[in-house]
């Protein structure tokens, strides 16, 4: 016997169509970014976009043990809420807002901030070189 290829992401769906509670995580903090991303691959191997995005929300939050504090809006629940320009679980997908806690978090980063930083700066002011040589050559020929 062997697994298909797919394996581990059509599991996802088979799981979502016999009614099993799963979920979709990360191993470590480096690759939770990349939760949307395997539930996207997931939906194109035969889960459901709504399945997708409750993996990693209130299904990981119920086998967690915590959904009565987390994993969906509702009242008297924390308030993490992320809003994108389309499906969050598709690659394509920007995040234009973020609230964790409810408070707004920006969404900016140490290369935007150092971009924004040094494209303004005036240009250096070197002498003009008249001749451009490069070194000497080793041999002649």
């Amino acid at each position: 016997r062997y697994e298909r290829f797919d394996a581990a992401f059509a599991c996802a769906g088979k799981l979502e169509r016999a009614g099993v509670p799963f979920c979709i995580a990360a191993t470590g903090a480096a690759m939770a970014k990349l939760l949307p991303t395997h539930a996207g691959i997931a939906v194109a191997h035969g889960l459901s976009p709504d399945g997708a995005v409750r993996s990693i929300t209130l299904g990981a939050a119920e086998i967690l043990g915590v959904a009565d504090t987390i994993g969906s809006l509702e009242t008297g629940k924390i308030a993490d809420v992320i809003l994108t320009t389309g499906h969050p679980c598709q690659t394509n997908t920007r995040t234009v807002a973020s609230f964790i806690g409810g408070a707004p978090v920006p969404l900016t980063s140490l290369h935007q901030r150092n971009y924004e930083n040094f494209d303004m700066r005036p240009a250096p002011e070197l002498p003009s070189a008249t001749v451009l040589r490069g070194a000497a050559p080793m041999r002649e020929n």
